[in-house]
């Protein structure tokens, strides 16, 4: 018998349709058993090396660092605008304007206007 890798679409496009749904399907089902063995032989010979380096896990993984954890932390930024309408509306100047500010500025007015000084 042949190694399974060594089948060339060619040479399985001549099995019958049914059979070849059969070997997918089985393929699956054996990939996801792989998964399964590999993960646990992989986490028992983490286990053994943690318990042997006399760290605990969280040790360890606390030296790496996530992705979410190299971004930076927005600051709230202080309002640099403020509606004159309605004080409670104001917008820091970062970020896209805030509609009251869209709405006065279509209207024909400046931006410098409503500036907090």
């Amino acid at each position: 018998m042949e190694n399974l890798k060594d089948y060339t679409p060619e040479k399985l496009s001549a099995i019958a349709l049914n059979d070849l749904n059969s070997i997918q399907t089985n393929i699956a089902k054996a990939i996801e058993l792989r998964k399964l063995a590999d993960k646990k032989e992989w986490t028992d010979k983490l286990k053994e090396l943690v318990n042997q380096s006399g760290f605990s896990l969280g040790e360890l993984a606390g030296d790496l660092k996530s992705p979410k954890e190299d971004k930076k932390i927005k600051e709230n930024k202080p309002p640099k605008y403020r509606n004159p309408e309605d004080h409670t509306q104001t917008w820091s100047g970062m970020g896209a304007k805030k509609k009251w500010l869209v709405a006065m500025l279509d209207k024909g007015r400046t931006l410098d206007e409503f500036l907090i000084k």
